[in-house]
């Protein structure tokens, strides 16, 4: 997953993989499963951001779903 506040350009990274004290993300999930983890990524201080599965992945045929999530500036802490 990445984050962006522009779909026409690629986003920012998860960075959680260089905090020690976050529980990251990790694995495969098969339909109708579920993980809970945390997450830090880099944003531009914009009204709307988009979280969305990195383009490459669904370029390759790695990812078969376009899934985007869409954020309000007041929602992001």
């Amino acid at each position: 997953m990445e984050f962006t506040d522009d779909l026409e350009v690629s986003g920012f990274p998860d960075d959680s993989q260089y905090f020690d004290s976050l529980d990251n993300i990790e694995g495969t999930l098969a339909p109708g499963e579920e993980l809970t983890g945390q997450v830090i990524y880099e944003a531009y201080e914009n009204q709307e951001n988009y979280l969305r599965i990195t383009g490459g992945l669904v370029a390759s045929g790695a990812a078969k779903n376009h899934i985007r999530f869409t954020f309000e500036k007041s929602e992001i802490e």
